[in-house]
């Protein structure tokens, strides 16, 4: 069965595999794919890690990019508003060091 896997996609994109199994002995959200190094690869959650067809890997990428986006500019914000408390922080500290200096 050929399956898309979205599991790594924010980093290595969506992955195309043609020769995956569902483990029905597991669960019907579970499959098995064998590596290029002849290891297996199980995957859980249909929908979530890897699809049946394109459009849904590439509609799941994008949820996953946005969610990502808005993390980072969360980030961004956080570390905007630490770097305006350090240059705040050193000016102080250089006015204070002047003010020795001048005594």
């Amino acid at each position: 069965m050929k399956i898309w896997c979205t599991k790594w996609a924010l980093t290595k994109g969506v992955e195309e595999f043609e020769n995956a199994e569902v483990c029905e002995n597991v669960s019907t959200d579970m499959v098995s794919v064998k590596t290029q190094s002849g290891y297996p690869l199980h995957l859980h959650g249909e929908g979530k890690d890897w699809h049946r067809d394109e459009l849904s890997a590439n509609r799941r990428l994008a949820v996953m990019l946005e969610k990502k986006i808005k993390s980072l500019r969360t980030s961004m914000k956080k570390m905007e508003g630490l770097r305006n408390i350090v240059n705040l922080k050193i000016e102080m500290l250089e006015k204070r060091q002047n003010a020795k200096q001048k005594i």
